[in-house]
C-alpha cells in the first residue's frame, strides 16, 4: 500500500482487517475480499493514532480539520457499515500547541475489552463514554500543560493513568481513583500492567518499579538506565526491556 495509506497498519482484533490511516482518511483492506473500504471525509486531511473496537465493527481515529492549521479537532468513530463518521467526539487542546506535539496531542483512547466503555484523555481531564449513546457518564481532571496517558489493565477493571510524577489507579466501572504510586526516580513515563492485573510495572527515569496492586506498595526498584521497551513474560517472572544497540535483557522477579 502507497501514498495516501502509507501509514502504520493496525490489525482487527479478529485478525480478518487490517486498519489503514494518513493523509486522506482512514482506510480498511479486508484479507478475505483482498479490498480495500474507504472512509472518505471532506472535512479532514489526515488521520492518526487509529484503535479498534473489540468486535472489530468500529474502529476510533483523530482527525485533523483543514481549518484549525492542522490541530485535532475530534476524535472520529467509524462503523464499518456506515458511510460517515458516527461519533464525533471534540478534543481539548491549547491553541498554541506547536506542530511537533499533534501526533501524541490528545493523550491515547481505548474500548475496554466488554466493549461497553470507550476512554480518552486529552489536555484537561480523562474521559469516559457509554458506547451506545457515546455520551460521557464521568470525567476525571487531571494536571494540565501536557496529555496524561492510560492504561487498562487485563481484567478490564482497573486503569493506570500516568501523568509526570505519578500513577494513579482507577476503576473503570466507577471513573473513582483508588490508589497513587510514585514514580521511579521522580518519573512515571510509562507503564505496563502484569497479565493478571495484580501488579503494575512502572518506568521513571532510568529506573523501574513493580508495584502490588493489592496492597497499593512498591516491592522495589531497579537502575537499568535508558529503555526503549519493556513488558512482563507471560508467567510473570521476568520483565524483558530493550535499549539502544544492545541486546534485549531479562530481569527476574
Amino acid at each position: 500500500f502507497q501514498g495516501k495509506y502509507n501509514s502504520t497498519p493496525t490489525w482487527s482484533p479478529d485478525g480478518k482487517k487490517i486498519l489503514l490511516s494518513g493523509r486522506g482518511g482512514p482506510a480498511v483492506y479486508d484479507l478475505q475480499s483482498d479490498k480495500i473500504q474507504k472512509f472518505d471525509s471532506d472535512k479532514t486531511i489526515y488521520e492518526f493514532s487509529a484503535v479498534w473496537s473489540p468486535d472489530s465493527k468500529s474502529f476510533a481515529v483523530v482527525s485533523f480539520s483543514r481549518h484549525y492549521d492542522l490541530h485535532p479537532s475530534n476524535i472520529e468513530i467509524w462503523h464499518l457499515d456506515g458511510k460517515s463518521a458516527a461519533v464525533a467526539i471534540p478534543v481539548n487542546l491549547p491553541p498554541d500547541l506547536p506542530k511537533d506535539q499533534l501526533p501524541r496531542a490528545t493523550g491515547n483512547f481505548s474500548w475496554t475489552s466488554n466493549g461497553k466503555v470507550f476512554v480518552y484523555s486529552d489536555f484537561k481531564a480523562l474521559h469516559f463514554l457509554d458506547t451506545k449513546s457515546f455520551k460521557e457518564t464521568s470525567c476525571l481532571n487531571t494536571p494540565g500543560g501536557f496529555p496524561s496517558r492510560f492504561e487498562v489493565s487485563p481484567s478490564q477493571k482497573l486503569l493506570s493513568l500516568h501523568f509526570g510524577k505519578q500513577v494513579c489507579i482507577i476503576d473503570v466501572e466507577t471513573a473513582k481513583p483508588l490508589l497513587y504510586f510514585d514514580g521511579p526516580n521522580n518519573g512515571a513515563f510509562e507503564c505496563k500492567w502484569s497479565p493478571d492485573s495484580s501488579h503494575l510495572l512502572i518506568c521513571g527515569n532510568e529506573m523501574f518499579a513493580i508495584c502490588r496492586i493489592e496492597t497499593g506498595k512498591s516491592l522495589g526498584y531497579k537502575k537499568v538506565g535508558q529503555v526503549d521497551r519493556f513488558d512482563w513474560s507471560l508467567d510473570q517472572r521476568h520483565i524483558y526491556f530493550s535499549q539502544w544497540k544492545k541486546k534485549t535483557q531479562a530481569l527476574s522477579i
